[in-house]
């Protein structure tokens, strides 16, 4: 990676995980693929995906701060 190439995440949530069919991380994936290749003009070189992340202590506040 240069320090150029940029990164770009998303955390999205929550939902309780007995909510969710099994496969549910394909349809995200392919979305999230489809929409980088219209902006971009190319497959993404990767993938992390999944309904396991976190938030980090600042992201979680700007939750607790929203509610």
């Amino acid at each position: 990676m240069t320090n150029l190439e940029q990164i770009w995440y998303c955390k999205i949530g929550g939902i309780d995980l007995s909510r969710l069919p099994d496969g549910a991380d394909l349809p995200m994936r392919k979305a999230v693929e489809k929409a980088y290749f219209e902006l971009t003009g190319e497959q993404p070189k990767f993938n992390f995906t999944g309904w396991n992340a976190v938030l980090d202590k600042y992201e979680q506040q700007v939750v607790d701060e929203k509610k």
